[in-house]
């Protein structure tokens, strides 16, 4: 667990952040080779051990998505080395301001996530809302272009 919490250590995605939670601070720093891909996972060299952490398509697990939570797998030296699940808690009054936001504006959802949460999002969002998901920075910024050409407000 050492070294997924230095590798973790390193990120700032919010999946990352969760793991480090759960598997503490590094004792290790030092990291070769770190790299991360928005969306992917990030991987890196702790000890000698080559370590990626994140999707399965990303670290080669053969996993299925989870309704109501993200799998963070973990890969060590070419093997899966196990998952984290991570489920989905909404802050306190979300629904609430998302069912009021409906009733004036189209909503829509810009995520880089994989759509596990799509179910309970859309309830909360409405019918009519659009939900993105996989997106990387690029694509959310060209949505977000599109939908000011249109005269829309975001």
């Amino acid at each position: 667990m050492s070294a997924v919490a230095a590798l973790t250590a390193h990120s700032q995605h919010p999946a990352s952040r969760q793991v480090r939670e759960f598997v503490g601070r590094p004792v290790i720093h030092t990291i070769d080779r770190f790299s991360e891909q928005v969306g992917q996972g990030l991987q890196g060299w702790v000890h000698q051990m080559h370590v990626q952490i994140g999707s399965a398509g990303y670290t080669g697990a053969r996993g299925e998505e989870k309704p109501g939570a993200s799998v963070v797998h973990v890969n060590i030296n070419g093997d899966h080395a196990g998952y984290y699940l991570l489920e989905h808690a909404y802050r306190k009054g979300i629904p609430e301001m998302l069912e009021a936001l409906q009733q004036h504006f189209g909503l829509t959802l810009l995520s880089g996530d994989q759509p596990g949460e799509a179910g309970n999002l859309r309830k909360m969002m409405g019918p009519d809302a659009t939900l993105l998901f996989r997106q990387q920075a690029h694509d959310k910024l060209d949505r977000i272009v599109q939908l000011q050409e249109k005269g829309e407000k975001y």
